[in-house]
């Protein structure tokens, strides 16, 4: 596979982001991680901070992500929303919908999304997606965000306890451009953090869901909770019907929702 290069993401991102600072490692603990670090040194954003592998990547509820070299795309793009971390709430969902348009533009690979931040290609899942905020001491500053996103180009051989849930997209996605690709996110997000209120994207996050109509099971604190998923809300929460048929609406960050056998 293409070795990751500051220069070739810079020259495919769009004109008004030449300026943006680019990060590339061959081995990293985790890109979010070291774009947090950053943060506390430079507050410098927006930033790209991209790795060929990571020994410590991060998934939701501090599970790992499974990141060999040379195999996939480990990047992180740091933010600072202007209006602070109220608008900011939309920015896993957008990820998600950003990263789908571009795998099926580049790849033409039909990726779906399981609520809130997976994305799954032939029943497994082939992309996670990490937001984080990081905090200042100082409460008049404001927070930065950082995305990071995990995706499996060509990874074929997983750990033993992922070889049924991940997967990638063949062995012929050897050849594909990562520097392209990486480029290609950075500007579908810098395009939507222009506009953090927008939620236009929540249409294509509909048509992308593969919950939908299905039943599901979520953990709420220590009780595990059988629904059935009926409808993406106007801010991406997740519309569900309860055993007793009332509707609640799961919010981004508060649960896990697999799909039922």
């Amino acid at each position: 596979m293409n070795i990751l290069s500051a220069k070739k993401i810079r020259d495919n991102l769009k004109t008004e982001y030449q300026e943006i600072g680019i990060s590339v490692f061959d081995c990293i603990d985790s890109t979010n991680d070291e774009a947090k670090r950053q943060w506390k040194e430079t507050k410098t954003a927006p930033a790209i901070y991209v790795s060929d592998e990571q020994t410590a990547g991060r998934g939701r509820r501090g599970r790992s992500f499974y990141s060999p070299g040379g195999t996939g795309i480990y990047m992180s793009l740091l933010l600072q929303p202007e209006s602070g971390l109220e608008d900011a709430v939309h920015i896993t969902t957008a990820t998600a919908v950003v990263v789908a348009k571009v795998l099926k533009q580049y790849l033409g690979a039909e990726v779906g999304i399981k609520w809130v931040n997976d994305l799954y290609f032939k029943s497994k899942k082939v992309c996670g997606i990490l937001t984080e905020a990081v905090m200042e001491a100082n409460p008049t500053e404001m927070p930065a965000v950082v995305v990071g996103i995990g995706i499996n180009l060509s990874t074929e051989v997983f750990p033993e306890e992922l070889q049924e849930i991940a997967g990638g997209f063949g062995a012929t996605t050897n050849v594909v451009e990562r520097n392209e690709l990486v480029a290609r996110i950075a500007n579908g997000l810098l395009d939507f953090a222009k506009d953090l209120k927008d939620c236009s994207f929540v249409d294509e996050y509909r048509e992308l869901s593969i919950v939908l109509g299905k039943e599901i099971r979520y953990n709420e604190g220590d009780a595990l909770i059988r629904a059935r998923a009926l409808d993406i809300d106007s801010e991406g929460g997740l519309m569900v019907e309860l055993a007793d048929g009332s509707v609640k609406v799961l919010k981004t960050g508060e649960i896990t929702v697999r799909l039922e056998e």
